[in-house]
């Protein structure tokens, strides 16, 4: 029964041993992805290691020793499944999106108090001496304390401000939490053995390509859209006018050298959350350097946009009683207009309007 098992796990394991190493040296993705991307793999790789044991204990049969060592495959079998949900969630989340995690534990502790409490009478699942499985009534209970962090994953993406492929990032999540839940249903009612592990693999190999487009377009610290974004749009843009404006954070580097890195982060968090929060849906804010942004408004007149940004340097909020501000030039582009050429008149009314600020 080892052939069988083999059969089912060698391309899983062998793609995500792969997998490893492309996680560990790809700099397209941030530290903090790589390194939760590392955890999930290695989570995974356990797992499959767990359910290949199990799977040869199951088919040992009544040998007098197997039920004992399979009882604890099965129970670190329940506990690691939600794991790996919740590694899905926690390579998702964004800065601003870390407030909405403060309920994350509760319903993996209360899966970990009831596995504990099976052990004893068998709520869950119940391995007797003759090394047969059978299924209490709370068997369930792993299994939707999953789908509860799959539906955690989904609510982040749809809180997404600055997200042009939010539709189809949402469709993807959906399609990978249908798939490994179908994997659930599989096994419990056909009794096929070894396909949930193989299942999440996929999903965690398909899922790094979405993230890894994501960052590409998209800039991890603020949420804005990104300079390669730009780009892609201004190569693109045919047939619409608007408003191009340049945005520029007042004091920049006073604010790094004086109040620290971290700091300086949080004031262009804190801007560019200001901005969105103001912003219609046809405005779409893209981070080009360290501290300049660019705001496309297509069908819209350099007064609303003004108004707009006036509007959102309001909203900015105040931290160690410095409130952020930043300036900003606008001009009007129409069809077909070189956007570069825009972008470089939105700037020369950026300039006069910062020596402005500075009298």
């Amino acid at each position: 029964m080892w052939i069988q098992g083999l059969e089912a796990y060698y391309a899983p394991t062998f793609a995500l041993i792969l997998f490893l190493i492309i996680a560990l040296i790809n700099r397209v993705m941030p530290k903090r992805s790589r390194i939760l991307f590392v955890v999930q793999t290695v989570l995974i790789l356990i797992l499959i290691v767990v359910t290949y044991i199990d799977f040869i204990l199951e088919t040992n049969g009544d040998d007098g020793f197997s039920y004992i060592y399979r009882r604890i495959t099965t129970f670190l079998y329940y506990v690691l499944c939600p794991l790996a949900c919740i590694g899905f969630v926690l390579l998702y989340v964004k800065n601003d999106q870390s407030i909405g995690l403060y309920t994350f534990p509760i319903a993996y502790i209360a899966n970990i108090a009831i596995l504990i409490l099976g052990i004893f009478n068998g709520v869950v699942y119940k391995i007797d001496n003759t090394n047969t499985l059978s299924y209490g009534p709370l068997f369930f209970v792993p299994f939707v304390v999953s789908l509860i962090y799959m539906v955690y994953l989904i609510y982040f993406a749809t809180k997404e401000k600055e997200n042009h492929n939010k539709k189809y990032e949402i469709v993807f999540l959906l399609l990978i939490t249908l798939g490994i839940f179908v994997a659930v249903f599989f096994e419990y009612y056909f009794g096929t053995r070894l396909i949930i592990p193989a299942t999440i693999t996929a999903s965690l190999l398909l899922y790094y390509l979405v993230l890894c487009l994501q960052n590409i377009l998209q800039d991890r610290l603020t949420g804005a859209l990104s300079a390669i974004a730009f780009e892609y749009f201004i190569n693109i843009n045919k047939g619409h006018e608007g408003t191009i404006s340049v945005i520029d954070v007042i004091d920049m580097n006073e604010i790094n050298s004086g109040f620290g890195k971290d700091f300086g982060d949080n004031v262009l968090i804190s801007i560019v959350s200001a901005i969105n929060r103001c912003k219609s849906k046809k405005m779409h804010l893209y981070r080009i350097k360290e501290d300049k942004f660019v705001l496309i408004s297509r069908d819209a007149n350099i007064e609303d946009v003004g108004r707009m940004l006036d509007k959102a340097k309001e909203k900015i909020s105040v931290t160690k009683e410095i409130k952020p501000q930043f300036a900003y030039g606008s001009a009007i582009f129409h069809n077909n207009d070189d956007l570069r050429i825009k972008l470089n008149d939105a700037t020369k009314v950026l300039n006069i309007n910062k020596e402005h600020l500075r009298r």
